[in-house]
């Protein structure tokens, strides 16, 4: 398998002869070769979010705009199976669900490949799979919603499950310390109205699609999907028990409360050749100044650019 270093200088020496298109070219032929040894329709989805630069723009994560590079993506493919590449830091839950379903209604059998990490809202597209293929360094992420709150002391991103929390003991605090409440006032004035109904939605919707998506597609036709896919979905929504929303839930996490998953070594050729398309998306995002990238093994492909300072 060619290293990070040895694809970047591939890279580099196209670069010469054909410019910023190189990246582009050489994740083309990786892709392709991907496609070639499965035999199954291959999308990447890859968001430039590693760097803390990039891990908190807005153009790095999952959008309502991202419908319509799936929908680009898939316009020419022909199977009924399909591997998605999928590396991302999550974004919009309704967003997330509107690609689940275009995706589900056109591949039977779906195989979701994560060679690095999928979080937040990229998690719960990865439980709409049949199988997820996970290597020993990949991760998934809590599920659990979160909102970017004003206040006093600037933006704070805070989990629903915080904020609900939060509001419940000073209703608890009130209700048996009246003259206490004062204490609480401050915080609390600081929320907007309808704030925590919100939370207790959002919650909800989380664990509802992932619940669904798990019951429909990964454990389809098993007596005790239902149950199973209630207890998966609760469990990666809580706050609680990860404690921490950037909390990396391993492969091994991932099979020990129930995911189906592949072993990525398995297949040595194959797990070559994810790392290499991986390596290649890299390439893109240092080399150019894209910042999204959706491309099918077809060639075709939707990226989005980071704004340009003014």
């Amino acid at each position: 398998m060619p290293s990070y270093a040895e694809i970047a200088n591939d890279v580099l020496r196209l670069m010469e002869s054909v410019g910023e298109q190189a990246p582009g070219v050489v994740l083309h032929d990786y892709l392709s070769k991907l496609q070639q040894y499965s035999g199954r329709d291959t999308i990447l989805y890859a968001t430039n979010w590693i760097t803390d630069e990039a891990h908190t723009s807005n153009e790095a994560l999952i959008t309502n705009g991202d419908l319509y590079g799936f929908m680009r993506m898939m316009r020419d493919l022909k199977t009924k199976k399909l591997d998605l590449i999928l590396h991302s830091p999550g974004g919009s839950v309704e967003s997330t669900e509107a690609i689940v379903s275009y995706i589900r209604a056109k591949f039977k059998n779906v195989r979701i490949i994560i060679p690095y990490a999928a979080m937040s809202a990229a998690a719960m597209l990865a439980c709409s799979s049949n199988c997820l293929v996970m290597g020993k360094h990949s991760s998934i992420g809590p599920t659990d919603p979160q909102f970017i709150i004003p206040t006093r002391t600037g933006m704070h991103i805070m989990s629903a499950q915080f904020l609900i929390s939060e509001f419940q003991e000073a209703q608890s605090v009130s209700e048996k310390h009246p003259g206490r409440l004062g204490a609480w006032l401050p915080l609390l004035g600081q929320y907007p109205p309808g704030l925590i109904q919100k939370c207790i939605s959002s919650q909800k919707l989380s664990v509802e699609l992932v619940q669904k998506w798990l019951a429909r597609y990964m454990f389809e036709n098993e007596s005790a999907a239902v149950k199973k896919s209630k207890k998966i979905s609760e469990i990666m929504s809580s706050s609680k028990k990860y404690h921490s929303h950037g909390r990396r839930i391993s492969r091994e996490e991932c099979k020990r409360i129930g995911l189906k998953v592949t072993d990525l070594e398995d297949e040595q050729e194959f797990q070559d050749l994810v790392l290499s398309v991986f390596h290649a998306a890299n390439t893109m995002f240092q080399y150019t100044p894209v910042n999204k990238i959706i491309m099918n093994h077809l060639g075709n492909t939707v990226v989005e650019t980071l704004p340009t300072p003014r």
